[in-house]
């Protein structure tokens, strides 16, 4: 009997728990027998760039810290 394993997947800056789930749909749907995926968000929300896309301003974007200048 082999125990199912259990991961952790932290998502990229600007990403957030369920566009990370999203990309990683066809690696998740190979794997589905082996592994259980667990998809958490980052604690701080970041702010829009100025430029940036109606589309990209109403997304939830997450960071795990923020880069110094």
């Amino acid at each position: 009997m082999s125990k199912e394993l259990r991961i952790l997947c932290l998502h990229g800056y600007r990403q957030n728990s369920q566009s990370f789930r999203e990309r990683t749909g066809a690696f998740r749907k190979i794997t589905k027998k082996y592994a259980n995926f667990v998809f958490i968000s980052a604690p701080n929300r970041i702010p829009p760039l100025p430029d940036a896309a109606e589309s990209t301003v109403n997304s939830e974007e997450r960071g795990w810290w923020f880069p110094n200048e």
